[in-house]
Formats: structure tokens, C-alpha cells, sequence
């Protein structure tokens, strides 16, 4: 019964202290206190002391952000998730925040509550997804959804740990690459699939260390420039020997 309440509980009865619930609480295993969390509502707070997890709070606050859900609702029930939309700004990420807010957790605990509201089938999914990919958890699962131009996956993309130096240029061709590439969609998946690509090159910049998406196009097409054929000098290209030359 008690575990019911905490699903959905929106007050305490008033014969009953938050104290006495966390001690009550404290008799399930922290198993079953995880599984109820995800629909705890106003009792998360209570759900998480029982764990001796109450800076945990602070994934459930990103997660509320990243989502979009009003910060007044309690639960996740009622969020929306970040959809498939026209707007570049739609999953988005505070990746450093992300990164500071929930440094304190460690790994181990993090993978718990990720699992733990993947499995509750609350519209979480996306939202889950993009804060995985700033640890780089889903970084095969992404990389394969980009090739079919999975939008979650373009926003996910961005937030990936680089590992090699050419690596932002790299996945900066690729989201410009796949927004062209959109022409062959219908027009709402046309405006969808370029305004997941804005998103992933947002998203890139903050993990290549730009201050703004800006700049990192700027930067990233002043390389490509560099990377054009040189002139006077002749070049292979598949069956012609070709030369370019200032006239």
C-alpha cells in the first residue's frame, strides 16, 4: 500500500511526517524503491532519502530540463519529450551543466536511475538518450542511427566525447551533409531532419569547447576551405589530371 502511495502520491495524510515514510520506506529494498521512483511524484524526495541517494534530485532535475517539462509539474508523465521538430533548439543540451551538476553521482549510480526510467516506458526515451551520449554510453547505438538520419540520434551525435582530432570536422560534414541530403524527404521531414542537424552542430560546438554554434561553423568552414584543391598543382580526380590555376 505505502509503495502504491509513493505512485503517484500528491500529499502526505495528515497523521504523517516525511520521517516516518522515509523510515517506513527504508524497509523495501532499494531495488523496489528504484522501480517506484520514476512515478513517485511529489514523493521522490521521500523515495530518494530512503535510498541515502537525496542529491540524486539533480538528475531529476536535468532530466525534467532536457525533456522540456514544466519545472511546476511533478512526475514525468505528463512531458512531451524532445520530439522530432522544425525547431533548432529542440534537444539542445547543456552538455557542461550535465557534466558538473551530476559529476557527485558517480557512473554506477547514474546507470541506475537511467535504467531504471527506461524501463518505466515514460516518455523519457529521447531525453535518456541525449544525456547518455554526453558520457558517450550510446555511442554505437548513435552513430548507426545517424546513417539513417535518425533525428534523436543527429541531436545525440553532437554530444559524443571526441576522440580524435578531426573528429568535430568530421561529424560537422556529416550533419551538413545530411541536412542537403533532406531534399529527398517529404517537407515535414525536410524541416525535421535540418533542424536535428542544426541541433547536433549546436550540440557539437559546446563539446569541440566553442562558446556559441556560431563560431564553430565559422570555424569548421575556414578549415574546409583550407582543405580545397591547392593551386598549380595537378591532381587525379577519378579518370582526369585536373589544374587549378588564377587566370
Amino acid at each position: 500500500r505505502l509503495l502504491n502511495r509513493m505512485a503517484g502520491l500528491s500529499a502526505l495524510m495528515p497523521d504523517e511526517s516525511p520521517d516516518e515514510v522515509i523510515a517506513r520506506l527504508k524497509n523495501f529494498q532499494p531495488s523496489t524503491l528504484l522501480a517506484v521512483l520514476p512515478r513517485a511524484q511529489m514523493g521522490e524526495d521521500l523515495v530518494l532519502a530512503a535510498l541515502g541517494w537525496p542529491d540524486a534530485q539533480v538528475f531529476l532535475k536535468l532530466l525534467r530540463q532536457i525533456s522540456r517539462q514544466s519545472p511546476d509539474m511533478a512526475g514525468f508523465e505528463s512531458t512531451q519529450d524532445v520530439p522530432n521538430s522544425v525547431s533548432p533548439k529542440s534537444g539542445v543540451v547543456d552538455r557542461q551543466a550535465v557534466l558538473d551538476e551530476l559529476s557527485t553521482l558517480g557512473e554506477a549510480r547514474i546507470r541506475s536511475l537511467v535504467k531504471v526510467f527506461r524501463a518505466s516506458k515514460l516518455p523519457v526515451t529521447n531525453s535518456l538518450t541525449l544525456m547518455e551520449a554526453v558520457w558517450g554510453w550510446t555511442r554505437k547505438s548513435v552513430e548507426s542511427s545517424v546513417i539513417k538520419h535518425g533525428q534523436v540520434a543527429m541531436k545525440a551525435y553532437g554530444l559524443l566525447p571526441l576522440q580524435r582530432e578531426d573528429e568535430a570536422l568530421e561529424r560537422y560534414v556529416r550533419l551538413k551533409d545530411i541536412a542537403k541530403e533532406a531534399s529527398k524527404y517529404g517537407q515535414e521531414r525536410q524541416a525535421n531532419t535540418r533542424a536535428a542537424s542544426e541541433a547536433g552542430i549546436a550540440n557539437l560546438a559546446q563539446t569541440a569547447g566553442f562558446a556559441d554554434a556560431g563560431r564553430f561553423e565559422w570555424a569548421m568552414e575556414a578549415r574546409l576551405s583550407h582543405q580545397g584543391m591547392p593551386l598549380n598543382e595537378r591532381q587525379t580526380v577519378g579518370d582526369w589530371e585536373v589544374e587549378l590555376k588564377l587566370a
